[in-house]
């Protein structure tokens, strides 16, 4: 198991951050306390940005940097493994383009050694918003075991605006047409069946849950996923293809994985996710980052860094009391964020306070 211990933070320029940085015991969980809008997300959004991905809040880079300033920085000093890595972060060219570096050397985002789970407010009624954020969920959960997920994502996308520009113009190029849509369904194809294969590993880890988490199953409802339930990936692919070759009008509602759901039954009710409280939902939530939590230790032997905003907000004190001892007990790499400190009484924590754009020690 590759140990990863997280000993410093520091911003520059990055969202209301000029400069700010902090020192880190990694013996126990990190809790940033502060006043809405202090800056506690900002801190846990600047580490989620070790894992692949656009960060907690999939904000695009322009959003992250400080209002005046021409570009952000970050740099985590980290223990992997027992090896010491420093890690910088930082906007570059036109584009301000987010590039990583691990000891001064640039590396690919699907080369990223750590593995990040958030938790946010955003996600407390997950089953009970769009369609398009479980998506996004789901998918994220997704990439940290198929990290080209992500990118098969963002390019069929890309191919689906193509085709959709071709219809528009009202072009007839018979072998164009064909070439794309077969592109389109090998893509498509693809990213189902990663996510249908996370969806069953997933349901095998959320069997082994903590007591005080409730039982629960995920689903993955979309065309192609449904495809791959009965076909072989070639047959699916054929299938989906002879499909989208037929789906000619601009205003066709074509089925693809951009418009698949994800979901979750909560079993003791035998209800959907959407059918349940915000209290219940969150602990639906909370049920899928632990069960996240054990999966890539077990198939990517690595520690993953633990992000959780708002961590109280819609527990009682018997589910916050327990999730805190879980924490404390998980000796991970951990980091929280309140706005009241009242709740964290008798828990082993590392405090800071999050106060004028800066970070204290308490």
């Amino acid at each position: 198991m590759n140990k990863v211990e997280i000993h410093h933070i520091g911003l520059e320029n990055f969202r209301n951050y000029t400069l700010a940085h902090c020192d880190i015991d990694n013996k126990q969980p990190v809790l940033f306390i502060g006043a809405n809008g202090a800056g506690k997300t900002n801190i846990l959004e600047a580490l989620s940005m070790l894992s692949a991905g656009r960060g907690l809040r999939n904000a695009p880079a322009l959003e992250k940097i400080r209002h005046m300033a021409v570009g952000f920085a970050l740099r985590f000093d980290i223990n992997y493994n027992d090896e010491p890595l420093v890690c910088h972060i930082k906007t570059e060219g036109d584009n301000k383009k987010p590039i990583t570096y691990y000891n001064n050397n640039p590396i690919k985002l699907t080369d990223r050694l750590l593995h990040t789970i958030a938790l946010t407010p955003r996600q407390n009624r997950i089953f009970s918003e769009s369609s398009a954020e479980r998506r996004r969920f789901f998918d994220k959960l997704v990439s940290a075991f198929e990290p080209a997920h992500l990118g098969r994502l963002q390019n069929l996308e890309v191919l689906l605006r193509e085709r959709r520009a071709y219809l528009a113009n009202n072009n007839r190029d018979k072998i164009w047409w064909h070439t794309m849509n077969q592109h389109i369904a090998e893509r498509a194809v693809a990213v189902a069946a990663s996510r249908l294969e996370y969806s069953h590993k997933c349901n095998i880890a959320l069997t082994n849950h903590a007591d005080f988490l409730p039982a629960i199953k995920c689903t993955i409802n979309g065309y192609c996923e449904g495809l791959l339930q009965k076909l072989s990936a070639s047959e699916a692919e054929e299938q989906y293809k002879d499909y989208l070759i037929k789906q000619t009008q601009i205003d066709d509602n074509i089925y693809s994985p951009m418009n698949a759901d994800f979901g979750g039954i909560y079993l003791p009710k035998n209800c959907g996710g959407e059918q349940c409280s915000t209290g219940e939902q969150k602990m639906m939530v909370l049920a899928i980052v632990f069960a996240q939590i054990s999966l890539i230790m077990a198939q990517n032997g690595v520690e993953p860094l633990i992000l959780m905003d708002e961590i109280t907000a819609h527990l009682d004190k018997y589910h916050r009391d327990a999730l805190l001892s879980l924490l404390v007990d998980y000796k991970l790499p951990t980091f929280m964020s309140a706005t009241e400190e009242d709740a964290f009484q008798g828990f082993a924590l590392q405090k800071y306070k999050v106060i004028d754009n800066a970070i204290q020690m308490l």
